[in-house]
């Protein structure tokens, strides 16, 4: 029988969270209707999970395996900065939004669309735009800071028809 160390509990435990997010997301694509993304959606997340898993075994296993840390410090030492590099990356991608965002779901002429909003830093409202089932539809409106339409477009069915003329105000 193998003896246990460090590499093997961090490959056992990434292989394991695999197989799990793997069937999550087969019971997730069988079983959530009209949720086409909702697998992707739980392993973007949940590979959160794997490398949090990662560091902090990488941490623990610091002190459970001394003798064997010494020796081959590297694995430790690489997992963590890897782990480090990941979380650091993936925390500024979410914190590099240019625009804050709210929907809201509506129903108009009988249809529910999700009416999105979107925002500059000063808060003053930037767009606002519309999606029925998750596709581009309706006019979407982009205002400039000072509240002004820079252009309105509209959509059907995901692609743009024609940039609608406006007044000036």
């Amino acid at each position: 029988m193998k003896k246990i160390n460090p590499l093997t509990i961090l490959i056992s435990w990434v292989v394991g969270c695999l197989v799990f997010a793997l069937t999550v997301m087969i019971i997730l694509g069988k079983t959530h209707p009209g949720g086409e993304q909702t697998p992707l959606s739980f392993l973007g997340k949940f590979i959160y999970i794997i490398v949090y898993g990662v560091l902090v075994l990488s941490i623990l296993t610091i002190f459970l395996f001394r003798a064997w840390t010494k020796k081959f410090w590297i694995v430790q030492a690489a997992s963590m900065c890897l782990c480090c590099f990941l979380i650091f990356s993936g925390w500024k991608i979410s914190h590099n939004v240019k625009y804050l965002t709210s929907g809201v779901d509506t129903t108009i002429g009988g249809k529910e669309y999700t009416k999105q909003y979107e925002y500059y830093d000063n808060l003053s409202l930037r767009s606002i735009s519309f999606f029925y089932k998750n596709r581009k539809d309706s006019i979407w409106t982009t205002y400039s800071e000072s509240g002004k339409i820079i252009s309105r477009l509209r959509y059907k069915d995901d692609s743009l028809i024609e940039k609608v003329e406006y007044g000036e105000e």
